[in-house]
């Protein structure tokens, strides 16, 4: 089989709904008959989670993308769309892979969308990339009308109130949307439920557990307008269904059972986080010794050194030439000012003005000597005595204990994380544990993603491209920056 047909098979697969499994099928055989060997067998685990996991590997979905059976296109930035993950079908795989590792080099998250599409700094960690709705045309008018058609023609005088009548669609049928088909198949089957308003708040909800959504009767027809439009709605359910195959953080409900739950969840993580970095203290307790005893015998060094460039000074044959460089080394007598001896040393530092210049050049001259001698006083003996024997350049030392503490600073740091990461999950908790339910509904990181997806329908294209949806926490994006955000992946309701 051929590029060309295989690209033809993977439309039809979709166009008829077969889904991965299929398309994986027909990628296989045609893998069989081209560099068969190059590459490992497809799972014994045909579900689509062992699947999708083949199908993650770089080397295997760069290979099928060049051969047709993937998008290799870097998604476009700023298009209006769904926000998917490295599980959609048609995941742009290979710029997936290189921000992963522009991340891993340190590069910015904002850089990182700009060269690749893809965004990563979500609060859950979660690769994302945007692809276009564009394409979307939401069926309602001609669902409805399709459905009174085949009851007047087959039920005789039954009635159909679409708004007050409890009705069910498949998503492929109200939502023509090529694009999130070939990106998550099995959506396409999903059914969408029309339900009577009995005086319910919610206008729609996406049920992981029934895999479903339902949307109240009288709010599919809101076909124009603002943000809330039956589209809008649609859209912002079907992102938590994506949300659910890419273990994305979730969305809720503004009910005080489960904010409550979210806030607990919330409360636990400072315990955690606590806890984790309690026991890294407690782990580390050699290391943090270790550090203490560097940081300290490089305090020595550094004493040592001023006070042999102060002895030098003080043999200096026109030390008022100089005098800056003396009193600039006298910092270290500040740290011992409970000492008569440096508070007087202190005063020496700025004498009377107008003495006569071989005056002068005494008095700096005591000074620079005195000085050099109590810093040598401050000296333990036996890193005295270690630091006389070391004939190394001042400067070779200084870059040797430089890597020593950068070294250690490095085995420190996942306990100084931790503690960065308890601080602000702590200010985090108190900032939120006293907000009514809606206001915890409205930061779950879930629900602020599905209403980019719903704000962005009425952007026009300009403005998509003009504003990413990672970059503003404004009407074009979210609502919240990420630090202010609730995330969590395991569903609670």
């Amino acid at each position: 089989m051929n590029r060309k047909a295989a690209q033809q098979l993977r439309d039809q697969r979709y166009q008829n709904a077969y889904g991965l499994l299929d398309l994986a099928d027909d990628y296989k055989q045609w893998r069989a008959s081209n560099q068969s060997d190059l590459f490992p067998p497809l799972p014994e685990d045909r579900t689509s989670g062992g699947l999708l996991e083949w199908a993650s590997n770089p080397t295997e979905a760069q290979y099928a993308m060049a051969e047709g059976f993937f998008n290799p296109a870097m998604p476009a930035m700023g298009l209006l769309g769904t926000i998917g993950g490295p599980l959609a079908y048609n995941a742009p795989m290979s710029m997936i892979e290189k921000a992963r590792k522009l991340k891993a080099a340190g590069k910015s998250d904002g850089l990182i969308a700009k060269e690749t599409g893809v965004f990563l700094g979500a609060k859950d960690g979660k690769a994302r990339w945007e692809f276009s709705d564009a394409d979307a045309a939401y069926n309602y008018d001609k669902v409805v009308e399709a459905r009174k058609s085949w009851i007047k023609e087959n039920l005789g005088g039954e009635s159909f109130d679409p708004i007050n009548d409890a009705w069910s669609v498949k998503l492929r049928d109200l939502y023509d949307h090529p694009t999130l088909y070939e990106a998550y198949p099995d959506l396409q089957r999903m059914n969408v439920n029309f339900v009577p308003n009995n005086g319910q708040t919610w206008s729609g909800f996406y049920s992981p557990s029934e895999k479903s959504i339902s949307i109240r009767g009288d709010a599919g027809q809101w076909l124009e307008g603002d943000k809330y439009t039956g589209k809008g709605i649609l859209a912002h359910e079907i992102q938590h269904a994506v949300q659910q195959i890419e273990d994305f953080a979730k969305g809720g409900m503004p009910e005080p059972s489960f904010t409550n739950s979210i806030k607990r969840m919330e409360a636990d993580d400072v315990l955690g986080k606590e806890y984790l970095m309690n026991e890294l203290e407690n782990q580390l307790a050699p290391e943090f010794d270790k550090m203490q005893g560097l940081l300290g015998e490089a305090k020595q060094r550094q004493i040592y050194d001023t006070a042999n460039t102060l002895l030098e000074y003080s043999r200096h044959p026109d030390i008022t030439r100089i005098q800056k460089h003396v009193r600039n080394n006298n910092g270290w007598l500040y740290g011992h000012q409970d000492d008569e001896v440096a508070r007087e040393l202190l005063r020496r530092s700025f004498p009377k003005k107008h003495r006569p210049k071989g005056e002068r050049a005494n008095a700096l001259s005591d000074y620079a000597f005195d000085v050099g001698q109590y810093y040598k006083g401050l000296l333990d003996p036996e890193l005295a005595a270690k630091f006389e024997k070391d004939t190394r350049l001042p400067k070779s030392i200084e870059k040797a204990y430089s890597r020593e503490l950068n070294k250690q600073r490095e085995i420190l740091n996942p306990y100084h994380e931790a503690k960065q990461a308890h601080k602000e999950q702590k200010a985090f908790y108190e900032k939120i544990k006293h907000e009514n339910p809606f206001d915890i509904y409205q930061r779950l990181l879930g629900e602020d993603e599905a209403r980019v997806v719903q704000k962005r329908l009425q952007m026009t294209q300009e403005q998509l491209n003009n504003e990413p949806w990672w970059m503003h926490w404004n009407d074009s994006g979210m609502d919240f920056a990420p630090q202010d955000q609730i995330s969590y992946t395991q569903m609670k309701y």
